[in-house]
């Protein structure tokens, strides 16, 4: 029995109640926009505008993926809380990476957030490896 495990459940539990918390009612920018033509329709965005709903997962995927928002900070601090319980379920590694899902977290600049988001979001991602969502087991350390 490994009983880092379940104490390694409780941080991250923490951490995605932190980020729940930290960034409730959040919103992208008001004049946040995107091209209808390659990311989604005007009522897509109309959804990053309001705060605290869950968007469906094929418009969660198309905001996090996109690179090219005018203000990237805002848009990931809305959709965040999603996101991270998203990636930690494991439904965006099989198909995206967590590589897509890193840039998405880079273009952000999230360390330069105000001090109390920075903080939820340098609990949530881990400093040491592998991360807290990963459910593999580890290497054997047979000879």
């Amino acid at each position: 029995m490994n009983l880092d495990q379940p104490r390694a459940r409780l941080r991250l539990d923490a951490a995605l109640d932190g980020l729940a918390a930290t960034f409730r009612g959040m919103t992208a920018h008001p004049d946040e926009h995107n091209c209808e033509c390659h990311w989604g329709s005007a009522e897509d965005l109309a959804q990053l505008k309001v705060p605290d709903t869950d968007l469906d997962p094929d418009l969660l995927q198309r905001t996090w993926q996109a690179i090219d928002w005018s203000d990237h900070a805002s848009v990931l601090r809305r959709i965040l809380p999603q996101f991270a319980t998203t990636l930690v379920s494991g439904l965006i590694e099989p198909h995206f990476g967590t590589d897509r899902a890193g840039l998405s977290f880079a273009l952000g600049h999230w360390q330069q957030w105000p001090a109390e988001q920075a903080a939820a979001v340098r609990e949530f991602l881990p400093t040491s490896s592998p991360p807290p969502w990963t459910t593999a087991p580890a290497a054997s350390t047979r000879s």
